[in-house]
């Protein structure tokens, strides 16, 4: 009887020890070769299309800025044009690709834009874009169109004929 409890006691033990002994092998066995690829691919991938989506924002937000510097300098044109008494007429040269602000032939405000962005005003068939404010808050008016040729993004600065106020919208484009 008491070889049967020995053996027993010697199987538990080794069965113990070599249980042991694969679950610290087993514990220690880090990461393949594969999974640290596939992870790279997976940081890779996700980083090309951050990219992307970082560069199609960042058009829009020029774009946006472009379309606020313009309907402030309306804005400008137009509190000034009132308070001087004076014709102020706003002017974009699409050729050279600036956009100005002139009081009586004296320039006030001149900024140039991006290449890429097109600029349209609705309803005039000129090629330069101008708008005048008169003295008694009332303006020639219009529409003008901004516009990226990369993608659908537009803003419209319009600005109303009979009060001269200006008010930017964004629309979309037409393709």
């Amino acid at each position: 009887m008491r070889n049967g409890f020995y053996s027993s006691l010697v199987t538990r033990h080794s069965l113990l020890s070599f249980v042991t002994r694969h679950s610290l092998l087993v514990t220690n066995k880090g990461f393949t070769l594969i999974e640290l690829l596939i992870v790279i691919f997976i940081i890779a991938l996700t980083l090309t299309f951050a990219g992307v989506m970082i560069q199609r924002s960042s058009e829009g937000l020029r774009l946006n800025t472009l379309a606020k510097e313009i309907s402030a300098t309306l804005r400008y044109a137009r509190s000034h044009a009132i308070a001087e008494k004076k014709l102020y007429s706003f002017i974009v040269n699409e050729e050279k690709k600036y956009f100005a602000l002139y009081s009586e032939k004296s320039e006030v405000i001149c900024k140039t834009f991006p290449e890429e962005l097109q600029f349209d005003l609705k309803g005039k068939g000129f090629k330069d874009i101008k708008i005048d404010f008169y003295p008694q808050g009332n303006s020639t008016g219009g529409t003008i169109e901004l516009k990226s040729p990369k993608n659908s993004k537009a803003w419209a600065v319009s600005v109303n004929r009979v009060t001269g106020k200006v008010e930017v919208k964004r629309v979309t484009s037409d393709k």
